[in-house]
């Protein structure tokens, strides 16, 4: 026997499926402050050896100099390198990416 709505069952449903909508539309827009943590973990995979380089590289000209190298532009470069390396490792482990591969694996289904 099939379900029969009354008015106020009908305009409770609509409600419900409006504020379910809502909360989808939500979900899928990016906020800022939700992503500021990611943004600043993975800011400083970079950023630290990338300091960390720039002063071993500028107490390195302090202390032994050398006509044709630049201590600081060569350890700063490394410790962009490793940084980008470790940051790059960082995202694998933690799977940042895996929301998006998730939505896209769904639109390929729905469009079977």
């Amino acid at each position: 026997m099939a379900h029969v709505f009354s008015p106020t069952e009908h305009n409770d449903e609509k409600v419900l499926v409006r504020k379910a909508q809502t909360l989808a539309t939500r979900k899928d827009r990016p906020f800022v402050t939700a992503n500021m943590g990611v943004i600043g973990v993975f800011g400083g995979h970079i950023i630290l050896p990338l300091l960390a380089g720039f002063f071993l590289g500028s107490w390195l000209d302090a202390h032994y100099p050398h006509p044709t190298i630049s201590w600081l532009l060569n350890c700063s470069a490394v410790g962009f390198v490793i940084g980008y390396i470790d940051a790059h490792i960082w995202l694998k482990k933690e799977g940042i990416d895996k929301p998006n591969k998730i939505r896209e694996q769904e639109v390929h289904r729905a469009r079977r």
